[in-house]
């Protein structure tokens, strides 16, 4: 998942991520998440599906703590 995205990856030319950095910056953010869920213990997540790392994190930690989750998308209407 964290190769994937586009920070991390060779499109940034900024700064090249080591393997360790990047756990590192996902261990933090799963610690972050975890810390919001337990203080704030939510009945449901609503949220845009998930298109960044931290995203698709926060989504999987609700779905595996039991949270509902309710999914915004836009809706496929055609022109006749």
């Amino acid at each position: 998942m964290a190769i994937n995205e586009r920070i991390f990856y060779k499109f940034n030319s900024i700064h090249n991520f080591s393997s360790d950095e990047i756990l590192s910056i996902l261990e933090h953010e799963c610690k972050l998440f975890d810390e919001i869920i337990t203080d704030s213990s939510p009945d449901f997540l609503i949220m845009f599906e998930p298109t960044l790392h931290q995203e698709e994190l926060l989504y999987r930690m609700c779905k595996k703590k039991g949270i509902k989750i309710l999914l915004l998308t836009q809706p496929n209407i055609s022109r006749f």
